[in-house]
């Protein structure tokens, strides 16, 4: 903060003053001495900066229907059988074992559903 004038210094430092008893209104900062020969309620009407050109976009590179493609679900790797197959041991410990669910058990209620 050493480029900032003594008047900035104290305006930023009253504004951000954690005591809420201490710290500037809106309206006393406007009065502040940065702001000295400024009216700052009409700071909006001035014009602002200079316009900035608009952002051209990049020319498709390449064949077009292929920039339409490359997200499609056939150009990405897909999981195969073997990925979801659980280990035999994880760690130290036995790994789940799956058990096979049978006629009985797929047509029986949860227990409270009954």
């Amino acid at each position: 903060m050493e480029v900032l004038s003594d008047n900035a210094k104290g305006l930023a430092a009253s504004l951000l003053e954690a005591d809420l008893e201490k710290r500037s209104s809106v309206t006393l900062a406007a009065t502040s001495t940065f702001f000295e020969g400024t009216d700052v309620f009409s700071l909006y009407k001035r014009p602002r900066g200079p316009d900035l050109p608009e952002v051209q976009k990049k020319a498709a590179s390449g064949d077009e229907r292929w920039q339409r493609r490359q997200f499609s679900k056939i150009w990405t790797v897909m999981p195969s059988p073997q990925d979801f197959v659980p280990p035999e041991k994880f760690g130290a410990q036995e790994a789940a074992t799956v058990i096979a669910e049978t006629d009985v058990e797929r047509l029986a209620p949860f227990i409270g559903e009954a």
